[in-house]
């Protein structure tokens, strides 16, 4: 089971900033302010300084080697760190950093994502309601049985089924409220619609207001688009779910590293990873969009269950017993240079902040070609910083990084039931990571970054609230995970989480 992941602070500041100081021979070791201070305006001054013929881009390639090797294991050995990692820089004499903030889909890619995934077909979308006044007493009636039915419960914890009596008396008193506006009959129609941008009645933290968006649907699959603006409390996004063999809602992979691992997976789901590869590389090329592979996963989906019940009653979901599609999850580049990426939708413990997760796009891949694609959180490019940034060599981002994962990961054994860790890197790329202005808004850069990519499983015990004993329990993250990213231009450690 996945638990929910504690954010990971840099538990001591202060002795985190002096081991970065007193790192021997790093020329662009970062004083203690900028370490405990993330302040974008001395990012973006670092970067217009330059680059020199000792740190440019091209020099900073020829002193890197390809391959990265590290180990480490405590005293206790209830952390291991392993790196057996390939590292990649971008093919170009230099590396920019840009300004960037949240952005919004246009109408013209829209448009050509819709005509690749319906080509040409008609779709629709639906107005008017089918909750009539009879189906608000049939669903309230359904409700009150079940509520009957918690009150028998000698299985869950009191504290579960008081929650779960919350939620359907809530669900009781809406419907009855709806009953006063439902109509007697139903009104629901189809309603043509295409891709055009029009305005959508969405609620927010703000209330009811009218976004940008797209709606619609025929036989082939489903499509939506969203467009909230940078300041909104919600975030844009583009989803599209195709008639596939498998549903893929909340499905999660294992991750494909290896060219074994990729074999195995041609075998159970009938398709190669390069031709699964190339057709999405043909549907960004069709789209418009410049973006490459971050990270690859075998997923097994989930196909709908005939039972014998009552006919009120839905037919479950049952588990396919091998892999079914790939999960491929890309970046976007800008000049061959790739963004930053993590699975990850943890966010901060600021509340004031906008939620800002990192951009992500996700496609599942079939036989038959895509079946589901989910693209949030765009970013768009606003303006450029500097060309041609000096960035730190991988030896001092490595001296960086194999001096921060103990201090990092013995922190969290520290503060957390947790009773081992295994951190492994399994690649390193140089890439343009995002990171966030202060104040909570959507505006910041895109940073030339060291990122380590790699895999969290954790061993821990832990008390279940459900079952009221401690028990022990299993954690592993999502690829792609960051394991750490390491800023190029000043040598401090980006906090994934809070985004800077």
């Amino acid at each position: 089971m996945k638990k929910q992941r504690i954010t990971r602070k840099l538990y001591a500041a202060g002795w985190i900033a002096a081991i970065l100081c007193n790192m021997a021979g790093c020329a662009a070791t970062p004083d203690s302010g900028i370490v405990t201070q993330k302040n974008n305006e001395r990012l973006k001054e670092a970067a217009r300084q330059g680059a020199d013929e000792d740190n440019n881009l091209s020099a900073v390639a020829r002193k890197t080697q390809e391959h990265y090797d590290y180990s480490y294991e405590n005293a206790d050995r209830t952390l291991q760190v392993t790196a057996d990692a390939d590292i990649w820089i971008p093919d170009k004499d230099s590396i920019p950093m840009y300004e960037v903030e949240g952005g919004r889909f246009s109408q013209e890619l829209v448009t050509r994502t819709y005509d690749y995934f319906f080509q040409g077909e008609e779709t629709y979308t639906y107005e008017g309601t089918d909750l009539t006044k009879a189906g608000c007493e049939e669903e309230i009636l359904k409700l009150k049985q079940e509520l009957a039915r918690l009150s028998d419960d000698e299985v869950d914890s009191e504290e579960y089924i008081e929650q779960q009596k919350e939620f359907l008396q809530q669900e009781i008193q809406d419907l009855q409220e709806a009953y006063e506006q439902a109509p007697e009959e139903s009104t629901l129609k189809e309603v043509p619609v295409a891709s055009t941008l029009t305005d959508q009645e969405v609620y927010t933290a703000n209330g009811k207001e009218y976004i940008p968006g797209v709606t619609c649907q025929n036989a082939v699959g489903s499509f939506d688009v969203i467009n909230y603006p940078p300041d909104s409390s919600a975030w844009s996004y583009m989803h599209y779910t195709g008639k596939g063999e498998y549903n893929y809602s909340g499905r999660t992979g294992t991750a494909l590293t290896s060219e074994e691992e990729k074999k195995t997976a041609e075998k159970e789901i009938g398709l190669s990873y390069e031709n699964a590869k190339k057709i999405v590389d043909d549907f960004f090329s069709e789209i418009g969009v410049e973006a490459e592979e971050c990270a690859v996963s075998a997923v097994a989906g989930r196909s709908e269950k005939e039972l014998e019940r009552a006919p009120e009653e839905p037919d479950s979901m049952e588990d396919a017993d091998h892999y079914t599609a790939y999960e491929f999850f890309y970046t976007r580049t800008v000049d061959d240079i790739p963004f930053a990426g993590t699975a990850s939708g943890l966010i901060g413990d600021d509340e004031a902040a906008l939620i800002w997760c990192y951009e992500r796009i996700e496609i599942f891949v079939e036989p038959k070609g895509i079946v589901w694609f989910q693209w949030e959180f765009p970013v768009e490019v606003k303006g450029n910083v500097a060309e041609d940034v000096g960035i730190i060599s991988f030896a001092e981002a490595s001296d960086i990084f194999e001096k921060m994962m103990p201090v990092i990961y013995e922190g969290e054994l520290e503060s957390e039931n947790t009773a081992s860790i295994d951190v492994r890197v399994h690649s390193v790329k140089l890439a343009l990571m995002r990171v966030r202005d202060s104040g909570g808004d959507r505006t910041g850069l895109l940073t030339p970054t060291w990122v380590f990519y790699g895999s969290v499983d954790e061993q821990y015990h832990a008390y279940n609230e459900y079952t009221e004993k401690w028990e022990d329990w299993e954690n592993s993250e999502e690829e792609p995970y960051i394991v750490l990213a390491v800023n190029a231009v000043d040598g401090s450690v980006i906090d994934i989480i809070e985004g800077y």
